[in-house]
């Protein structure tokens, strides 16, 4: 939608463009798919957390990690902890490992902890021109690339693993980003991921290059994705932590971000922030200072 928005924009055809998203999910009881996709309920395939856990433990059996996916617990104590410097987010309480060890499982290896949250909410996202924005109140954030892939697998189709297509369309989605920005990834200050469940996050970083395949679940310990590390994600709380709007308070975030408006949780001299999803419709957008 972001890309559409600019494009009608730089085409002449629209002057300036509201995306638009709200949810009353939680008010209304909306369990996100329980019950499962018509032909794989019969398989316990029951709610998309079944069908992630399953991929999930692919995941950690093929590159060595059953016993150790506690790592993950580093995804969760994060956003909480960024969520805590976020007054408007649903869940600001402290977070430890401790705590995240002792939440139940909902499908294993994944737990309560490792599922975004289901929110009522809305946000708006104004998309304009450069030259009219650089004259209202606030600084812009430039749309500076945008990428977008659409699978057309089932689930469980690919012969080398389902997360196999998400690491093809995150690489692909990455080099159109850098090709566009004519940036680096050292270049990213900071990166808003669909964190719908832990993995999503691990495959993102991996399929984007950040770190190798199957070294996600190491390469975020230390505080490497937290505030002040290397690549401080969802800076927010993101889904997990400050409330599910389908992504879109990602983007809300990395326009803030830009636009130094996010007080203790600012990322320090931010001037380039990303955005991936990773789902059936994949994309990505980068958000620019300049």
């Amino acid at each position: 939608a972001i890309a559409h928005a600019a494009m009608a924009v730089h085409a002449g055809l629209a002057d300036c463009v509201a995306c638009v998203y709200a949810t009353t999910a939680r008010s209304s009881k909306d369990r996100f798919g329980a019950g499962g996709e018509l032909y794989n309920a019969i398989f316990g395939m029951a709610s998309p957390g079944a069908q992630y856990a399953m991929l999930y433990t692919r995941y950690l059996d093929k590159f060595g990690y059953l016993g150790r996916e506690y790592l993950q617990a580093a995804v969760p104590i994060a956003f909480r902890k960024h969520a805590a410097l976020n007054p408007v987010a649903t869940m600001r309480e402290p977070l430890t490992i401790e705590q995240y060890l002792h939440a139940p499982y909902v499908a294993r290896p994944l737990r309560r902890l490792d599922y975004c949250l289901v929110s009522d909410g809305a946000v708006c996202v104004i998309v304009t021109s450069a030259e009219r924005a650089r004259t209202l109140r606030l600084p812009p954030a430039y749309v500076g690339a945008f990428s977008s892939h659409a699978s057309l697998w089932e689930m469980y189709v690919p012969p080398d693993g389902p997360e196999a297509h998400y690491y093809a369309y995150a690489e692909r989605m990455m080099r159109d980003i850098l090709a566009q920005s004519g940036r680096s990834r050292r270049d990213i200050s900071a990166m808003q991921v669909y964190d719908n469940f832990t993995p999503d996050v691990l495959w993102s970083l991996e399929g984007a290059g950040f770190c190798r395949k199957g070294e996600a679940l190491d390469w975020i310990q230390g505080g490497r994705i937290e505030l002040g590390g290397e690549l401080p994600i969802n800076t927010s709380g993101g889904m997990m932590s400050e409330t599910y709007l389908q992504g879109w308070n990602g983007i809300a975030e990395a326009a803030r971000q830009i636009r130094q408006e996010c007080g203790p949780r600012q990322v320090h001299d931010c001037s380039a922030v990303l955005y991936a999803c990773l789902a059936g419709v994949s994309n990505m957008v980068l958000l620019t200072r300049d």
